[in-house]
């Protein structure tokens, strides 16, 4: 890790509020948007730090996908390519998915925290 790199930020929220098809989950759909939200947030390059993610899925009658793993995935590996927050997701130590079915929601929203986890923990 450069020691001169700016790593000041510690935790960044990542939202997506209306997943309606499968194909919006692909990384080529998700890069301007994570890229954006990361940039937006002062993530700036990747550093070696560990991290945890919290992922929680509110799911409307638009299903883009039926596995929870098929949220997480997608968005895990896009946030690696964008080269922003961490260098590869092998970095991820930790990780919560939370689902909720939302009937009278027509889209699905996500939303994922990611924690960067101070060393020695």
């Amino acid at each position: 890790m450069n020691s001169n790199a700016p790593i000041e930020w510690r935790e960044v929220r990542l939202t997506f509020p209306e997943f309606r098809a499968g194909r919006e989950l692909w990384s080529d759909a998700l890069m301007p948007q994570v890229t954006k939200q990361l940039a937006e947030q002062g993530c700036c390059q990747p550093d070696d730090r560990r991290y945890h993610v919290f992922m929680e899925v509110v799911e409307g009658r638009a299903r883009p996908a039926k596995d929870v793993d098929n949220y997480y995935k997608p968005i895990i590996d896009t946030v690696t390519k964008t080269q922003l927050a961490w260098r590869d997701d092998c970095q991820v130590d930790h990780v919560t998915v939370r689902r909720t079915i939302s009937a009278g929601q027509a889209v699905t929203t996500v939303t994922i925290t990611i924690t960067a986890v101070p060393a020695g923990r």
